[in-house]
C-alpha cells in the first residue's frame, strides 16, 4: 500500500507518523443522525468525541467534534473536552465532560444537547500528502467498532472490520483533477462511514 501510493504520479510522501485514532460517536436515543445519513437529507451533522493515542483507562486531551453538512456544503465545529474515565459509566462521564462545552457554545449547545454515546472505534491511521500538495491520502487499517453499556468498560468487547480504508481528501476546487488521482489507484471507490458501520456492526 504505502509502496503503490510513493509510486503514484502524484508522488505521495508520508507526512505524519503512524498514530491510532479513538472516537466515541454521539446520536438521540433514536439514531436520527444515523437514520439521516441513510435517507441523504440534504441537511445532516455527525457528532463525535476523538482523542488520539493508545487505548488506556483515562482519556487525555479529547475533543468534540461536529460536522454539519448543508447541501454541498460542510463544516466543522471543534471544542476541547475534559479528561474523562473509561473503565466505569462511559456515558455518565462523557455526560460531565460535554456539560461545560455545551454551558458556554451555543454551537454546542444546538447541535449535541439531548444526544448520547452511540458506538465508539478505534484504528490506526497514516498519513500522506501530494507532491503539490493539493490532495492528501489516509490509510486506515485495524478498525475495531464497540458498543457502548454503562455495564462493562469501553472495548470490553470488539468488531474488528476486516481490511484497510484509503481516503482521498481535497478542496473542491480541484474536484476536476480527483479523478485522476483515483484513477491511478486499483481500488474500487466507495462511500464509507465509519459511524454508519460502526452502528451496523454492533448496534443492529
Amino acid at each position: 500500500m504505502v509502496d503503490l501510493l510513493k509510486r503514484h504520479p502524484a508522488m505521495f510522501r508520508e507526512v505524519y507518523e503512524p498514530r491510532r485514532i479513538n472516537n466515541i460517536y454521539l446520536d438521540t436515543p433514536g439514531l436520527t443522525c444515523y437514520r439521516d445519513n441513510i435517507v441523504g437529507r440534504t441537511a445532516r451533522y455527525k457528532a463525535r468525541i476523538r482523542w488520539y493515542g493508545e487505548w488506556g483507562a483515562t482519556v487525555s486531551a479529547p475533543s468534540l467534534e461536529i460536522k454539519i453538512k448543508e447541501g454541498f456544503l460542510g463544516r466543522k465545529a471543534i471544542f476541547d473536552v475534559a479528561d474523562f474515565d473509561t473503565t466505569g459509566d462511559v456515558i455518565e462521564e462523557i455526560g460531565h465532560a460535554l456539560k461545560p462545552v455545551l454551558r458556554q457554545n451555543p454551537v454546542a449547545q444546538r447541535y449535541v444537547a439531548g444526544l448520547r454515546p452511540a458506538v465508539a472505534n478505534t484504528y490506526m491511521r497514516r498519513y500522506f500528502r501530494s507532491s503539490d500538495g493539493r490532495f492528501r491520502v489516509t490509510v486506515d487499517w485495524n478498525v475495531d467498532y464497540a458498543a457502548i453499556s454503562r455495564q462493562a468498560p469501553l472495548f470490553a468487547t470488539r468488531f474488528r472490520e476486516r481490511g484497510v480504508v484509503i481516503e482521498v481528501k481535497y478542496e473542491s476546487q480541484h474536484d476536476d483533477a480527483a479523478d485522476t488521482i483515483t484513477g491511478q489507484l486499483p481500488y474500487r471507490l466507495v462511500r464509507n462511514s465509519k459511524y454508519m458501520n460502526g452502528i451496523e456492526h454492533v448496534c443492529a
